[in-house]
């Protein structure tokens, strides 16, 4: 079986049918999670999770994801990380018999047990220090003993690669090949001029080729791509294939480790990979790999939107997710690039990261904005959802604490001072109520808070009764629901029907009660105002007001710089707002934490629609 061309599915189609064909065990041997009770610089017991398909490791240079492959990798029968991670006098891998690296495992077998593996890297009798084994379930690395027995590790067939480093024969030998100059070579140009005539040979008559009386130098068979292959390069690269061969062979040099060839016929032109582009080259080795691999194959991709344009990254992400789901491929991915992280699932991105004490660790669960944030993208200000607050002291405290919660918070929300009050707010509440997308939410002060019927809750007779919804309007907001400017189909002066009416009004309800909220507090001021963390700050003591925060901090500005302008005022609450958001200990801090959170799921649900 292999994966079929591009279809016309969107990506939000694919990853919500790869959801379902994950729950339903359609996935053989499926690897559940990895955990590293000592592993390289990773956090003791560092655990990834793979709760979906395709998983994506984001996060800075140089902190872990290669790694990270490496030991999935070597987690297979047959296969071993100590091929890609091993021990020099220069980079020495220091070790303990008492507390030795290794990994373990979990993977659902063909009777759906739960096995767990160690591997465990050990010294042999022939001491080779980079050899991994499986080993006995150890009960200080959290295994569950299954009665001391050492489980089989996962039979897959792994596909690796690393496209930093994924060379085609030409750039091999042309960048860092061995030359030796002759009378008839004189350059490297003229070596490959040499080589190109049996390589022709081999495309033209697709048969291997040896050279030299022991045969040395070779080529095997070319590799002629199936019309499939080529539509889907097509698809990615959005040129036009008529022919691709690949041909492993070594002439170039004569050493026995070969490199792949590319052979390219397009409608105008037939040419090499020497002539092609990386990105171009990359994209045959990988849609080639993956239509010849096996089902429910391990597939790990390092960087593969290397030297690729934003749109064919795009498509070969969707490529990679459909080809999951038809091959039903564990695929990871290490990327850097927001291409391949942009509206994948939260539980399919996991943001490595550095710790305080300069080790590495994993965030299973990341939205894609917070991974954004977290590889340098800035997410454009007409792309974020906006908090409308009623002050300045509020947009301060909303500010503050979108930025301590992290997550991608801040990336994805702005907050603005309206300066109309709570009745135009609600007033303007009527417009967002009837957009499709959910981009618009308000926070007014705790002197407005008002009950917010959830109109889900209604009866189906009372969903029919306007004048009941009117009633609820009036309670909810304070406003007359025809004070409210709703738009009418036709303009505002057709007359509303009574259909309509209702839908204006179960949409406005809808708004107020998923979209409304109140500080946990009369007035922003209140909420930030502490007497007790001012005091020590004054070389005098000052008699502050026991009901009134703001006249306490315009005081306070008097006596601090003999000013109490807006600019001084505005840092003074600054600096208040940033003490409450420090105090988790507030219960004012876990309300105003948990509006941001309810406003953040939420959004984050209208992304995916």
């Amino acid at each position: 079986m292999s994966p079929k061309t591009q279809k016309s599915e969107d990506i939000e189609v694919i990853i919500d049918k790869l959801d379902k064909s994950l729950a339903n065990k359609q996935f053989k041997s499926f690897i559940d999670f990895i955990r590293f009770p000592r592993y390289k610089n990773f956090v003791k017991d560092t655990v990834l999770k793979f709760d979906f398909p395709v998983t994506v490791l984001v996060g800075k240079n140089g902190s872990g994801k290669s790694s990270v492959l490496h030991a999935m990798c070597g987690a297979p029968r047959g296969y071993s990380t100590g091929n890609y991670w091993f021990s020099t006098v220069v980079d020495p891998i220091e070790e303990s018999l008492s507390d030795p690296h290794c990994f373990w495992y979990v993977y659902t077998d063909e009777q759906g047990r739960k096995l767990e593996v160690l591997k465990t890297r050990v010294r042999t009798k022939t001491q080779n220090p980079d050899y991994w084994e499986p080993s006995r379930p150890i009960e200080k690395y959290g295994m569950k003993l299954q009665g001391g027995k050492r489980n089989d590790a996962v039979t897959k067939e792994v596909v690796y690669l690393d496209f930093r480093a994924e060379l085609s024969a030409f750039d091999r030998y042309f960048y860092f090949g061995n030359f030796s100059k002759t009378k008839t070579l004189k350059n490297r140009q003229d070596v490959i001029r040499k080589w190109s005539k049996l390589l022709r040979v081999a495309i033209d008559g697709r048969k291997p080729i040896k050279y030299g009386k022991i045969g040395k130098r070779k080529c095997k068979r070319p590799v002629l791509l199936s019309k499939e292959e080529l539509n889907i390069i097509t698809t990615i690269l959005g040129k036009k294939y008529s022919e691709c061969a690949l041909v492993d062979h070594n002439f170039y040099d004569g050493r026995s480790e070969q490199g792949a060839m590319a052979y390219f016929r397009t409608g105008h032109l037939n040419y090499s990979e020497a002539f092609a582009g990386r990105g171009e080259f990359a994209i045959v080795q990988l849609v080639h790999a993956i239509y010849k691999a096996e089902e429910n194959s391990l597939i790990l991709l390092d960087e593969p939107e290397v030297s690729l344009h934003p749109g064919a990254q795009i498509a070969l992400k969707k490529y990679l997710l459909q080809s999951a789901l038809e091959k039903h491929l564990q695929i990871i991915i290490s990327t850097h690039s927001q291409n391949f992280v942009e509206k994948m699932p939260e539980k399919a991105i996991k943001l490595f990261y550095e710790t305080a004490e300069s080790q590495f660790s994993i965030q299973n669960n990341c939205h894609y904005l917070e991974a954004f944030k977290d590889i340098g993208v800035e997410r454009h200000e007409s792309e974020k959802a906006i908090i409308l607050v009623e002050d300045e002291t509020a947009k301060i405290i909303i500010d503050r604490f979108l930025d301590i919660m992290g997550g991608g918070t801040t990336e994805m929300f702005r907050v603005e001072y309206f300066p109309g009050g709570a009745e135009d707010l609600l007033k303007r509440a009527a417009f967002y109520a009837l957009e499709k997308d959910q981009r618009w939410f308000i926070i007014l002060d705790g002197d407005k808070t008002r009950p917010r019927p959830d109109p889900d809750e209604f009866t189906q007779n009372n969903r029919r009764d306007f004048n009941f919804l009117q009633r609820q309007v009036l309670e909810a907001s304070g406003i007359d629901f025809a004070r409210l400017p709703l738009a009418k189909d036709g303009g505002n002066d057709v007359v509303v029907h009574n259909d309509q009416k209702l839908d204006l009004a179960i949409k406005y309800l809808s708004f107020l009660h998923s979209s409304v909220m109140f500080l946990p507090d009369s007035v922003p001021e209140n909420l930030i105002w502490d007497e007790s963390y001012v005091a020590p700050l004054l070389t005098k003591q000052i008699a502050f007001s026991k009901t009134d925060s703001k006249k306490n901090i315009l005081t306070l500005s008097q006596e601090t710089s003999g000013l109490h302008d807006k600019q001084n005022v505005h840092y003074i609450k600054c600096f208040l707002a940033k003490k409450l958001a420090e105090d988790s200990t507030n219960p004012q801090h876990l309300a105003i934490k948990n509006i941001l959170e309810r406003f953040k799921a939420i959004f984050t649900q209208s992304l995916k629609k």
